[in-house]
Formats: structure tokens, C-alpha cells, sequence
């Protein structure tokens, strides 16, 4: 008799055990919100521009970049590990969000006619409703 119940009670232990370690796969660390026009520059936008969103550490190269043709504003974005500028970076910790909507879609120096904005504050992946304002326009 106390070997059936052994034998039950390791069984229901091994159950235990492994429904208990079953998790949800992690999720993939992501930057999201929306990037605003501002009023005062619509009439200088076009379908044409080109939006890059552009997610940078305290100093040196871009994290992250997603480029995104003939954005309508407001326009949602994500950013993930997917846009990551070198592969295998580690795509966490805090950032610096800098957008801009360039007038001929290439990736070099602020040309006049670009428009930019950016939050002045760092902002930690994995944060939702991360919003952007473009609000400069370069001349």
C-alpha cells in the first residue's frame, strides 16, 4: 500500500514539476508609439518623404533604424531587434529616439527641405506610447 501511494505521489510530483516550468516564450524587447507632424510643417511634407526612426545610445552609432516611404501622420512604428544596424546587437537598456522625415529618402547629412524631431529624454526599451513630434525644419 505505501508503495502505490510512493509511486502516485511521485507521479503527481513529476506533473507538478513540469507543468510548472512550461513558460510563455519571452517576448522580444520592442520601442513603440507615434510620430506626430507637426501643424505648422504640414505644408512642407509630401507622400515623397521618407521617415527614419532612428533609436540611439548615449553616444556612437545608431541602435536601431527603421526607414518607412510615404508616411501618413499620425504614423505608429515599432522598434525591435529586427531593426537593429549591426547584427547581434543587444537591442535593450536606454535609448535616444530621433525622427526624420527626409525629402529625397537618402540616409546622408540634413539636406534643406528635412524636417526632424526628438524627445529630449532617454526612454527605456520595451516602453509603449512613445511619441515623437516632428517639429524642425531644416533650411
Amino acid at each position: 500500500m505505501k508503495i502505490k501511494t510512493l509511486i502516485h505521489l511521485s507521479a503527481l510530483l513529476a506533473l507538478f514539476l513540469v507543468g510548472g516550468c512550461q513558460q510563455e516564450p519571452p517576448q522580444s524587447p520592442t520601442l513603440s508609439g507615434l510620430i506626430h507632424l507637426d501643424a505648422s510643417l504640414a505644408q512642407e511634407a509630401s507622400p515623397q518623404h521618407t521617415l527614419y526612426i532612428i533609436a540611439r545610445k548615449s553616444a556612437g552609432p545608431p541602435l536601431a533604424v527603421k526607414r518607412l516611404s510615404n508616411p501618413s501622420f499620425p504614423t505608429s512604428y515599432t522598434l525591435g531587434p529586427e531593426d537593429a544596424m549591426f547584427p547581434g546587437a543587444v537591442f535593450q537598456g536606454e535609448v535616444f529616439l530621433k525622427v526624420r522625415l527626409d525629402k529625397d529618402g537618402d540616409a546622408g547629412p540634413l539636406q534643406p527641405g528635412d524636417m526632424t524631431g526628438q524627445r529630449a529624454d532617454a526612454t527605456t526599451i520595451g516602453s509603449r506610447g512613445v511619441d515623437v513630434t516632428i517639429d524642425t525644419l531644416v533650411r
